[in-house]
């Protein structure tokens, strides 16, 4: 007779206790992968209920059980005529069939119904995952990748613009490139003499004068240093000599000549007055300047005339 009482009590203790759920889940959506968002909804019967028919209420954040395979985020219960509709919104964390745990609505626990989540293999149509490979870049390479790509663009534009000024220098003949070089020459230094204004005079015409002299040396004998201990009086009687040669005097440039000759006996009388006369008082170092590039250009014209 106790045994009979005993399971009579255990009985209306589970009555008390468990909810019955009556209805299928309904998933939404219909095809739920792991980690995406879906619903459940369900209905269960709760007995005793204090809450009247189309009282809907959230179950509070505390009151919702959580476990390793799936997160509920959130528990609606929704009251209706003899029994209440559960919606349980979830993310899984696998796939296959998937039990959540019981839910606790007025001491009553509901076990919500099994539901079943997809395979992201499944919708690929692939049974079994592709076995692994090795990674395109070994680790810690992605700098050494990087730096190669712009060395390569480095070295493809230095060797571009080499091959540019190496074509310029196999076209162009061996007296254009004589002109070329003694132009750059006389170019570089009256650049560095226009920009030092605030030199002492002497030393300024000094090397105005060794300037002119081994532009000269390089024009009529090929070398720099080939008239750097002449005079400008020796200079002048070396113009004199070119321009007075047959081979000069009947070159279709014979004005060019003269007039070349002339320039040179007048710039180192001025430079050597103001070197060693100390007569530099009105003399213009921009007008010797322009003076010996208009020098040079008569003599190059003069050359170009000769090649041409």
């Amino acid at each position: 007779m106790k045994q009979w009482c005993l399971f009579f009590v255990f009985l209306v203790f589970c009555t008390l206790t468990f909810a019955e759920t009556t209805s299928a889940g309904v998933l939404v959506p219909r095809d739920v992968y792991v980690g995406d968002t879906a619903v459940v909804s369900f209905t269960a019967v709760i007995p005793n209920t204090m809450f009247e028919m189309g009282f809907e209420r959230l179950l509070p954040k505390e009151d919702i059980p959580q476990t390793n395979t799936a997160r509920i985020d959130e528990v609606r219960v929704r009251y209706r005529e003899g029994d209440a509709e559960i919606r349980i919104q979830f993310i899984p964390w696998k796939s296959g069939s998937l039990e959540l745990p019981p839910i606790t609505v007025e001491d009553h626990q509901i076990i919500p119904p099994t539901v079943t989540i997809a395979s992201l293999l499944d919708r690929d149509g692939i049974t079994t995952p592709a076995p692994s490979r090795s990674p395109l870049l070994i680790p810690g390479t992605t700098y050494l990748l990087y730096g190669g790509i712009i060395a390569f663009f480095f070295v493809a534009g230095l060797l571009w613009f080499l091959s540019g000024k190496f074509r310029t220098w196999l076209i162009s003949s061996p007296a254009r490139r004589r002109v070329a070089r003694r132009v750059k020459f006389l170019s570089r230094e009256l650049n560095m003499l226009s920009r030092r204004h605030r030199m002492d005079s002497t030393q300024w015409f000094s090397r105005l004068s060794l300037s002119l002299r081994r532009y000269l040396g390089l024009y009529f004998a090929g070398k720099d240093d080939a008239y750097v201990a002449a005079t400008g009086k020796e200079l002048s009687l070396l113009a004199a000599v070119v321009v007075e040669h047959p081979a000069i005097t009947e070159h279709p440039a014979t004005k060019k000549w003269d007039h070349a000759s002339r320039m040179i006996r007048d710039l180192f009388t001025q430079i050597d007055r103001a070197r060693f006369g100390g007569l530099d008082t009105g003399v213009s170092q921009e007008g010797l300047l322009d003076s010996v590039r208009e020098l040079s250009r008569t003599l190059e014209d003069i050359a170009t005339y000769d090649i041409s």
